[in-house]
């Protein structure tokens, strides 16, 4: 992230979210160096890195639109720990939602979008179409988008796909109590 200006148009496979989640996973399991003044030290960094970034898209775990794990040897296989990670990075969705100003990992001003996307690939492609333009700047408020039939049956899967979350949250909620908890050790 330090080659680039705010404002640059790039492409991060990961973002300063994730590093964090890592590090709490880290310190939570006590398998590793990581402890609790490291953590302390890596937070302020993340939400100041956080400023860099206009938009995350996040594709969580859910029942309703799986993510196959593929052995590419790049990315984690062990389907515990996903699911860990997973539910680590929805406590931090969950308090951007409540209110990312007054989270302790999300700067208050000049802080990035989250956005939950779903699918296939190429559903996901197109949901990230509905908010970024072809010349990758992100649709303001002004700008629009005309909703084909294909956009109006992806807008129906993600309804149902909500739906679904919804009887997910008591999972995040307690995410959240243990992040705070964490913290305040």
């Amino acid at each position: 992230m330090q080659q680039y200006q705010k404002g640059d148009k790039v492409i991060y496979d990961r973002c300063p979210l994730d590093s964090l989640a890592y590090t709490m996973w880290a310190y939570d399991k006590g398998t590793s160096d990581v402890d609790k003044e490291f953590v302390n030290k890596c937070i302020p960094i993340i939400r100041e890195s956080l400023r860099m970034l206009d938009v995350i898209f996040f594709i969580p775990l859910t029942a309703a639109a799986p993510v196959q794990i593929e052995n590419d040897g790049m990315r984690d296989t062990d389907k515990i720990f996903i699911e860990e990670i997973d539910h680590i990075f929805k406590g931090f969705e969950q308090q951007y939602f409540q209110g990312a100003s007054k989270s302790p990992f999300f700067p208050a001003e000049d802080c990035p979008a989250i956005v939950e996307i779903f699918g296939t690939r190429e559903q996901r492609l197109h949901l990230i179409k509905q908010y970024i333009d072809a010349e990758g700047d992100l649709i303001g408020e002004t700008g629009s988008t005309i909703l084909g039939e294909e956009a109006l049956d992806m807008e129906q899967i993600l309804v149902d796909q909500q739906l679904q979350l919804n009887k997910e949250k008591a999972q995040y909620n307690e995410l959240v109590r243990q992040i705070m908890s964490t913290k305040r050790k």
